[in-house]
């Protein structure tokens, strides 16, 4: 049986905006298991599996959605809102 070897490279960006250039996070620092849905880096070289990340579901903007409800362009929504109040993503504190 072959060992699939995955390679370890740099996150894809997921958007950009006022000039803040989010990346995709990876389970396992690798690409091949998929880019994690609720979680994100403005860190390029923490895109692996992310120790300096943010979870949508925390910004403000998510708070009172239903889960089932978030989508990809709610997520975008929410990023763009929370760079618009000038909230630093990586630090968990989004009052």
């Amino acid at each position: 049986m072959a060992v699939q070897k995955s390679e370890l490279v740099d996150p894809e960006i997921f958007m950009k905006y006022k000039g803040v250039a989010v990346y995709h996070c990876y389970k396992n620092d690798c690409m091949d298991s998929g880019p994690r849905f609720f979680i994100y880096t403005v860190d390029k070289e923490d895109g692996g599996d992310c120790h300096n990340y943010f979870d949508v579901r925390q910004l403000p903007f998510l708070k009172h959605v239903k889960i089932p409800l978030i989508d990809i362009a709610t997520i975008r929504a929410a990023i763009r809102d929370a760079i618009d109040q000038g909230l630093d993503l990586l630090s968990k504190r989004y009052e």
